[in-house]
């Protein structure tokens, strides 16, 4: 991925859930996150600046034993508010690179771009049969994709019941398009994968 990285995401995890006592009130209200807290040290521990890391975390490494002081309350919302400003300069700019290769890309590709959702779909089959790959995926709705004139492929091990995050489509020498998806495994948020095809057409099917 070149725009929505795994980076990116996890970085978005970490967002979503340092959520912080500010009062009283909230001390008591946001036990209820201790555990979803917890669940992410290792994405806090790896992308909070020291300052923030070693005001949450004392020796046993266990987060919220007292109410913030004011200036940790500033930089935790200033952290908060960069990473949101990157995700949607990411967003923008693969908004912008779109639109320059929009025109380029086969029409498959373009209808399935902006007219399906595949956001938390998982992966139920993949299938490689000569130049082809079907892919099958299950949400509200099950569909299956076909990936033909596929040139280079690119998956993990183990991709069933992996969900589907986010995608993006890039120009390529070897085929029509280069499509990558943003994996999460079924182990869990902290194992992202990446699924990469290049091939010539796409043709969608609801199951």
């Amino acid at each position: 991925m070149k725009f929505f990285t795994k980076e990116s995401y996890e970085k978005l995890q970490v967002m979503a859930n340092l959520v912080y006592p500010e009062d009283e009130k909230d001390y008591q209200n946001i036990k209820e996150y201790w555990k979803r807290f917890l669940r992410r040290n290792p994405l806090m521990l790896k992308y909070l600046p020291e300052s923030i890391r070693g005001s949450i975390y004392d020796e046993t490494s266990k987060p919220f034993l007292k109410l913030s002081h004011p200036n940790l309350l500033k930089e935790i919302k200033e952290w908060r508010e960069c990473v949101r400003v990157e995700s949607e300069h990411a967003f923008k700019e693969y908004q912008k690179y779109y639109g320059t290769i929009k025109k380029e890309l086969p029409r498959n590709v373009v209808n399935m771009l902006e007219n399906y959702n595949f956001h938390d779909a998982k992966i139920s089959a993949l299938r490689l049969n000569n130049d082809s790959l079907d892919l099958e995926l299950e949400y509200i709705d099950s569909y299956s994709l076909t990936f033909v004139g596929v040139k280079l492929h690119e998956k993990p091990d183990e991709i069933i019941s992996d969900c589907w995050i986010n995608n993006e489509v890039h120009l390529s020498e070897k085929g029509a398009f280069d499509f990558r998806v943003l994996l999460q495994s079924s182990k869990g948020f902290l194992n992202l994968h990446e699924l990469r095809v290049v091939a010539d057409d796409v043709l969608i099917k609801k199951c």
